[in-house]
């Protein structure tokens, strides 16, 4: 749905036409919402490929690509088309492993942990080639503003009642109308459930157990 398309479709429940500026603000604050606290596999990217930008850089800058969550390990691409997990480390734990990461003449190699902080992907050790390539697989965070001009609002190619339901919420608890902001919420609630669900069921890949004789 249209910026425009989805403000009516709210309004034909909200019912006040006065008030677009705050439609369109809750709207985008509730499509954030969705994404920065939930994995679900509508919102998920995959093989997006970094690189180091240099010999001796050891830090990539992840607000290049529009992550919302990293979704399972980073991994280290090879040629042929297969990849290396890397392993994911606290930053703390990075440091106590690579105390001399900036240092001109600090041990190279080929880079088998990792680190997410303050915004970059760190790598270790320092990767001895800039041509080494890392897979990384994420949730999409929203980068625009929702306005009547959005070509897609994103969610409500399948789920549009459920985003209806966040910003209906957030709009009576903007007014004052907590009690009305609380049923909305909570018919929201029920709808987010019930995709956690069906994400779980369609991603689990349950696997038998073979048992032997002892």
């Amino acid at each position: 749905m249209t910026g425009e398309e989805f403000r009516d479709y709210v309004v034909r429940t909200f019912k006040r036409t006065d008030k677009d500026t705050e439609i369109y603000e809750a709207i985008t604050d509730m499509v954030m919402d969705l994404k920065l606290n939930y994995f679900f596999e509508a919102f998920k990217d995959t093989d997006e490929t970094l690189q180091v930008a240099a010999l001796g850089d050891y830090k990539i800058d992840l607000s290049t690509v529009n992550i919302g969550h990293i979704v399972g390990r980073v991994r280290l691409l090879n040629d042929d088309g297969g990849s290396k997990p890397l392993t994911k480390r606290s930053k703390e734990t990075y440091d106590d492993l690579y105390p001399h990461q900036e240092e001109t003449n600090v041990d190279t190699g080929v880079p088998s942990d990792y680190t997410i902080f303050g915004g970059y992907l760190w790598l270790g050790a320092v990767p001895d080639s800039a041509d080494y390539k890392y897979g990384i697989s994420f949730s999409t965070e929203a980068a625009t503003t929702i306005a009547s001009g959005t070509a897609s609002v994103p969610f409500t190619d399948k789920y549009r009642w459920i985003l209806r339901n966040m910003v209906l919420a957030e709009l009576y608890y903007m007014m004052g109308n907590d009690e009305e902001g609380n049923k909305w919420q909570n018919k929201a609630q029920g709808g987010i459930e019930k995709i956690i669900a069906n994400d779980e069921f369609n991603i689990d890949a349950p696997e038998a157990v073979n048992y032997q004789e002892v």
